[in-house]
């Protein structure tokens, strides 16, 4: 893993008999300063190994054309595993939403125009 970037294990979801939902909170520190976070979702089986990941919330800032910009990532987790995703991206004007789906396996799946 990368040495400038802190892990901790922020949550874990064991309700269904085959895998688990494990919460990974990723904290990067930028040479620009800028403090970046990651909240990634991963399934896992029930011995830890990694069946799939996807991005949970995010809150990451970076430099372009000398003006700080950032990009976020909020996502939602309902009944019967699904997962609402909310990007914004401002210095590109763009907002964009996606579904995925954790499917009896522990694989997360993306649903286009759901």
């Amino acid at each position: 893993l990368p040495a400038d970037t802190k892990y901790y294990i922020s949550g874990k979801i064991t309700r269904h008999p085959d895998f688990d939902l494990l919460f990974l909170y990723a904290e990067k520190n930028t040479p620009d300063s800028a403090k970046n976070f990651d909240l990634v979702l991963l399934t896992t089986k029930k011995d830890g190994t990694q069946i799939s990941m996807v991005s949970a919330a995010s809150d990451n800032y970076y430099l372009r054309n000398n003006k700080m910009q950032f990009r976020k990532t909020r996502s939602y987790l309902y009944n019967g595993f699904r997962i609402k995703q909310e990007n914004e991206i401002p210095a590109m004007n763009k907002k964009y939403e996606a579904e995925y789906r954790i499917n009896d396996y522990g694989m997360i799946v993306f649903y286009p125009g759901s």
